[in-house]
């Protein structure tokens, strides 16, 4: 299996920085603090060797190749968060040994 170069906090960070167009407001969305987000960012932009967002009067916008990675980072971030409740449900109902589905 091939390793992918993006992690998980790197999409989050182009993500939020995306929707919230500024490092303040993104950071409290992560819990993380603007410059965590903005090494994040700068780290995906060396992954795909040009800019992500452009700093402009209204905050930082998607380059084009932002864009792109914007609308396909969603989903797998959601796909992760679904990874982690579903595994967490897992491991409470075999923890309480509720077994659903057998006869006693």
């Amino acid at each position: 299996m091939r390793m992918p170069s993006l992690t998980v906090d790197m999409l989050a960070a182009v993500i939020a920085l995306a929707e919230k167009k500024n490092l303040e407001p993104a950071s409290k969305e992560l819990g993380l603090s603007p410059s965590a987000v903005h090494k994040r960012t700068k780290a995906a932009n060396q992954v795909f060797g040009t800019r992500l967002f452009v700093a402009t009067n209204d905050g930082f916008e998607p380059t084009e190749v932002g864009r792109v990675l914007y609308s396909h980072a969603t989903l797998p971030i959601e796909q992760v968060l679904l990874a982690e409740e579903t595994t967490r449900a897992a491991a409470h109902l075999h923890a309480s040994h509720l077994l659903v589905g057998h006869s006693t």
